[in-house]
């Protein structure tokens, strides 16, 4: 049995009990033979120690041998393992047996203390939760539902916790007044905890908050995107319904093309109901799958078939109907300026890349529909015949028919025999205008033009040449290109190849005479005054006219004169100009020296002989380009002072009767290439090109800078070798 003694201490403070408990089986001590074994590995000096001190092998420690017998065991832990990984017990097996004999009880009733078994924790792993109370929450509707079931007025329960006990009452007036005492001092460990464990649960719950605020957002971005993908189904459910339609209708076309080709005259109105449903009830579907290209593959073998007699010229609206009606279903592509294009070989100011692929349509019509205009321009179109040619291009005119291809058929067919055509024209000869089969092309042709109205102003020089100004016919054919030529070009025309003949003509042929005057020279003259700039051509009357004139005038006076005829004389010449001239200062003040020598003879009378004055006059006719700087400077026509460079080899050309053309080809630098010499077929002749004011001519594979000398010497080469 336990023996329970009580012994005091003495110390500071209050006395202080100490329970010795001490069991029978004390006085037993354990033996451990084993201990201290480690010695032999060792000199045995700490051994020798202790045994000198009274230690014995086997026995505890102390000079009674009431110590420990054994030494503080160690349990060592794997590797890299956590408190208590998977249940591994921390205490030796010295521990264990100790407290095992500590908590024994005898059967007698001896007092023990066992150790309490403390539940094993994990609350300090990371895996291990508190599982949480679900909380059950109430909707907003059963929350109104049970309010309206509770009746309006209820009486209210009143526990009043202000006293040392607890009590009912009815009334608030009944609370105690007693002064609640302060217990904020008391217990503070738990206050401490109880607050942690507020501050723990509002963390919660606004965790919890923040987790439904974003569950109820998902929960929306979900909505709307099943309502998303549920249109985007239904959307594609409505479009494979309307392409399965689409497939039925380019079926029944496939079969009506089968019909349509068996028969002796193949129509396109066999798909005209068809067609209208794609360009009107399914235009979306037809761009964005590219029907045109079914379209075509439809159409092309009908075409085809239908255009094997068919003649451009004599019928240039042939299925025209039908592609402007469906034009809707025929895909183009835009214009694209200033790129290269040798794929099809054209030049012009819309031009294709080689890289671009020709759509459905315009592969059809270039391969199929150009032809037939390629042949019959080509072999069976007169240049002077402009009509049919025209109306074909205005009927199928872009966009129904695709740029570039218009563009070929002016480029590449109409221009070349339209070139050809005005290089044989010969205005000498020919008795047809030329303004009469060329100005029609204006509208569609207009800066095309331009190498055409060069070799025409060419062939009009070298025409005037060997001019009559008596030939009104000069006239005739300059005239109407008055307003097709530009104002520059025409200027130097009439004043480099008219001026100087109508100069030469009035001063030499034409008499002023006033027992008989012939007006045919005068009215020739004066049918050029539209083409001249105004100054101009009355400075030309100026200078000759009335020169002549005053003169004939003043002779008259000094011989006898007869004043009324001399005044119907003056007011005969007066009413041969028109207006325009008569309001001029230049004409107006040639008429006044009329009148002041007439008044100056009648004031002189018999002395008017010796005494009148002879009108000034200048001693030399002034040469065209005395006209041009003398000319109006607000009229269209530029300076001739500004002439260029192609100018003065132009009328070097003309000087040695030689021809100067274009050849609508172009130099490697981009400048274009002129011929001078040989035939207006282009036989013969020299090329060549102007840059800075130099002419470069063409010598095998080289170009060779040359003045004027050896240009002619080396036409003349050419002649003697050929």
């Amino acid at each position: 049995m336990a023996n329970i003694q009580f012994s005091s201490t003495k110390g500071k403070g209050k006395g202080k009990l100490q329970l010795n408990l001490q069991s029978q089986e004390s006085s037993s001590r354990v033996i451990d033979r084993d201990f201290g074994k480690f010695e032999k590995h060792t000199k045995g000096i700490g051994l020798k120690l202790m045994q000198k001190m009274g230690y014995k092998i086997g026995e505890g420690l102390g000079s009674e041998g009431s110590g420990i017998v054994k030494p503080i065991e160690t349990q060592l832990r794997p590797a890299r393992m956590g408190l208590a990984y998977k249940g591994f017990k921390e205490k030796t097996s010295e521990v264990r047996e100790k407290e095992t004999r500590q908590s024994s009880v005898d059967d007698e009733g001896e007092i023990s203390f066992k150790p309490v078994k403390k539940e094993k924790s994990n609350a300090w792993k990371k895996s291990a939760k508190t599982k949480k109370p679900k909380t059950a929450y109430k909707t907003a509707d059963e929350i109104i539902n049970e309010i309206g079931s509770v009746p309006s007025v209820q009486p209210i329960k009143i526990i009043d916790m202000t006293g040392p006990e607890a009590r009912e009452i009815s009334s608030t007036s009944q609370i105690s007044s007693q002064v609640i005492p302060d217990t904020s001092a008391r217990l503070p460990e738990l206050r401490h905890n109880l607050r942690l464990i507020v501050d723990i649960s509002k963390a919660d719950l606004e965790h919890f908050t923040r987790d439904r605020r974003m569950q109820t957002e998902r929960t929306n971005a979900l909505r709307k995107e099943m309502i998303r993908i549920t249109a985007q189904v239904d959307d594609e459910t409505i479009r494979i319904k309307r392409l399965g339609e689409v497939m039925s209708i380019i079926k029944d076309c496939s079969r009506r093309l089968t019909v349509s080709l068996s028969s002796n005259s193949p129509s396109l109105d066999f798909f005209s109901e068809s067609f209208e449903k794609l360009q009107t009830e399914y235009s979306n579907e037809f761009t964005l799958y590219n029907l045109d290209a079914a379209v075509i593959a439809i159409i092309t073998p009908v075409i085809k078939q239908n255009m094997i007699d068919w003649d451009p010229l004599e019928d240039p609206n042939f299925g025209l109907l039908e592609f402007q009606k469906w034009k809707g279903l025929f895909r183009t592509s835009p214009p694209i300026t200033n790129v290269s294009s040798d794929r099809f070989n054209y030049d012009s100011t819309h031009k294709r890349s080689s890289e671009i692929t020709m759509t459905p349509y315009e592969s059809m019509m270039y391969s199929v529909w150009l032809p037939k205009i390629r042949s019959a321009i080509n072999n069976t179109w007169n240049a002077r015949d402009y009509d049919p040619t025209i109306k074909l291009l205005e009927s199928w005119k872009p966009p129904l028919l695709p740029m570039f291809i218009y563009d070929n058929i002016i480029d590449q067919l109409i221009m070349p025999k339209l070139t050809r055509e005005v290089d044989s024209w010969n205005p000498n000869t020919d008795t047809q205008m030329i303004h009469q089969w060329l100005h029609p092309w204006l509208p569609l042709l207009r800066e095309r033009m331009e190498p055409l109205h060069l070799t025409i102003r060419q062939k009009f020089r070298s025409s005037l040449q060997r001019w009559d100004p008596i030939d009104k016919s000069a006239f005739s054919i300059i005239e109407p290109w008055k307003n097709v030529f530009k104002p520059e070009d025409m200027q130097s025309l009439i004043l480099k190849a008219v001026l100087p003949k109508l100069t030469e003509t009035m001063k030499t042929r034409l008499q002023i005479n006033p027992k008989n005057q012939e007006l045919e020279v005068f009215n020739c003259i004066m049918i050029w005054r539209d083409l001249f700039p105004p100054k101009v051509f009355n400075q030309l009357f100026e200078d000759t006219f009335f020169l002549k004139w005053l003169d004939v005038l003043y002779i008259w006076l000094t011989h006898n004169p007869n004043y009324g005829e001399i005044r119907q004389w003056y007011l005969f010449w007066k009413s041969l100009f028109p207006k325009e001239m008569l309001d001029s200062p230049i004409i107006e003040e040639q008429f006044m020296k009329a009148l002041y020598m007439i008044e100056e003879s009648l004031s002189l009378g018999s002395e008017t002989p010796i005494r009148l004055t002879h009108p000034s006059q200048k001693t030399e006719i002034p040469e065209p380009e005395q006209f041009i700087s003398q000319s109006d400077e607000s009229t269209a026509y530029a300076n001739i002072d500004d002439i260029t460079f192609f100018e003065i080899v132009e009328e070097f050309a003309q000087d040695k009767n030689l021809l100067f053309l274009p050849t609508n080809k172009t130099h490697i630098s981009g400048k274009p290439l002129y011929r001078m010499g040989g035939t207006p077929e282009g036989v013969g002749g020299i090329l060549m090109y102007l840059n800075d004011d130099v002419m470069y001519v063409k010598e095998g594979q080289n170009w060779t800078p040359m003045g004027f000398e050896e240009v002619l010497e080396k036409l003349e080469n050419s002649k003697r070798q050929h």
